[in-house]
């Protein structure tokens, strides 16, 4: 794979967005996966999702994603 040019490579960059940084308290409000190739990138995935707790204003502003937007979304288990 070392010998692979990168005109042959493909590899998959997942995004996290979460209602803080402790991994053991907070939770994934969204999450996307996008396929990268020599060609560009496109979205392989992307969803919203319902992290069943609050979501601070801080760290609304920093992905501005609000509680309105994730209400009725699916659970991380689902996705």
């Amino acid at each position: 794979m070392l010998n692979t040019p990168l005109q042959a490579c493909s590899f998959v960059a997942l995004d996290l967005e979460t209602t803080g940084i402790q991994a053991v308290r907070h939770r994934i409000v969204e999450i996307g996966a996008i396929q990268c190739t020599w060609l560009g990138a496109d979205t392989v995935f992307q969803s919203l999702i319902d992290p069943q707790c609050e979501i601070s204003s801080t760290v609304i502003g920093i992905h501005g994603i609000t509680p309105k937007m994730v209400t009725g979304q699916p659970f991380i288990e689902e996705i």
